[in-house]
């Protein structure tokens, strides 16, 4: 599927293999190394790409960031997302919703 537009279960059009491949580097850059590990470990990458699985990748990627964050970057995650969940995209509505909800479940 790299590199093609794949259909979520949503009805969401979106450029799998180059979303993940730009979180993946946003990670990487930002030397979050136990949630790359996690995202690997736990088949994330694969699972963001899957338009039937694609809601399970987001909430593992929460997740995984969630667990070492401190307090201050769950309050910065929820400060980029929640504006998202009014003003964002529709077509990716759902995705933001599932991130959202998880970081506050976990918060």
């Amino acid at each position: 599927m790299r590199g093609l537009l794949a259909l979520s279960h949503a009805g969401v059009l979106f450029e799998s293999s180059s979303a993940v491949e730009a979180i993946k580097m946003l990670l990487l850059c930002v030397g979050c190394r136990f949630e790359l590990t996690v995202m690997e470990e736990e088949q994330g990458w694969i699972l963001l790409q899957s338009p039937k699985d694609h809601l399970h990748g987001v909430s593992l990627l929460a997740r995984s960031i969630l667990q070492n964050a401190c307090p201050e970057t769950t309050r910065m995650l929820l400060d980029l997302v929640i504006p998202l969940l009014d003003r964002g995209d529709k077509k990716h509505r759902l995705t933001t919703m599932a991130f959202y909800v998880e970081v506050s479940f976990i918060s």
